[in-house]
């Protein structure tokens, strides 16, 4: 239906679209849990797709107060690219 090389150069947007900045990535996680910038995160993101970026995390005491999860618990911290509204979530990850 379309030309492999299209389909090629769309299958990046998937998990190797650019990222944004890391002060992006604080800011977004400040804004969605006030006072709990105490997450320890890998500042290189594991993927970054078309409309988000995921790291690696561990909750703080404070980030699990704000998540109900369990303070030191490993999680998948997703932000949106910076042309989206800003969303932060963090997922458990097994």
């Amino acid at each position: 239906m379309f030309p492999p090389d299209l389909c090629k150069e769309l299958e990046c947007l998937h998990t190797q679209a650019p990222v944004h900045s890391l002060h992006f990535t604080k800011s977004a996680i400040a804004e969605a849990f006030p006072g709990s910038m105490d997450e320890q995160f890998d500042e290189q993101p594991v993927a970054s797709g078309s409309i988000a970026q995921v790291y690696k995390a561990r909750l703080s005491y404070k980030g699990a107060l704000h998540t109900g999860m369990l303070a030191g618990k490993s999680v998948d911290l997703v932000t949106n690219h910076c042309y989206y509204d800003v969303t932060c979530e963090c997922a458990h990850t097994t």
